[in-house]
């Protein structure tokens, strides 16, 4: 239809559970929205260590409003870096156990890092056991300069930042 091919197609996620199989979904469909229907999980080493790429027009979402779990495992990576100017949004997930302990690549945030100018929408989402061991934290999410960030319906527990520098949150 008409209304799909402005608005992005919908893609359904990968049907193995492993991460890199998610990180290629996302990352090759940007501006669609990803249908996501069962667990996904770091598998072994830490692929992406930075996060999937996340760009322009992306929604990640579980299928229903219950929530799809993606687990690092605590694997020494976040879940996502989101493009700086990239408008995306997450609907009913549980990300848990996002870990990052450096800030290479500039990134910074224990499971989403969200780039200069960007809006991101957080819908119905869980987060648990994420941290960050750097200055400029972000147990979960840290937002650059000049980003919007929303969150709708969203729990966190047991997150944390070393250094004091937003258990949550870190703008």
């Amino acid at each position: 239809s008409d209304e799909e091919d402005v608005l992005g197609a919908t893609i359904y996620g990968p049907s193995g559970a492993y991460f890199s199989a998610l990180a290629d979904t996302i990352e090759g469909h940007a501006g669609d929205t990803i249908i996501l229907d069962h667990t996904y999980n770091n598998n072994g080493g830490s692929n992406r260590p930075y996060g999937i790429a996340v760009h322009d027009g992306t929604v990640v979402m579980g299928q229903s409003t219950g929530r799809v779990t993606l687990d690092r495992n605590s694997a020494s990576a976040r879940l996502f870096a989101v493009d700086n100017g990239a408008t995306v949004t997450f609907k009913n997930l549980n990300m848990i156990n996002g870990h990052r302990h450096d800030s290479a690549g500039n990134k910074y945030g224990g499971v989403v890092h969200v780039g200069t100018n960007a809006d991101v929408t957080f819908e119905n989402c869980a987060f648990d056991n994420d941290y960050w061991e750097q200055s400029q934290g972000g147990g979960v999410i840290h937002a650059c300069q000049g980003s919007k960030i929303t969150l709708i319906n969203c729990v966190f527990t047991n997150c944390r930042a070393s250094n004091y520098n937003g258990g949550a949150i870190y703008c």
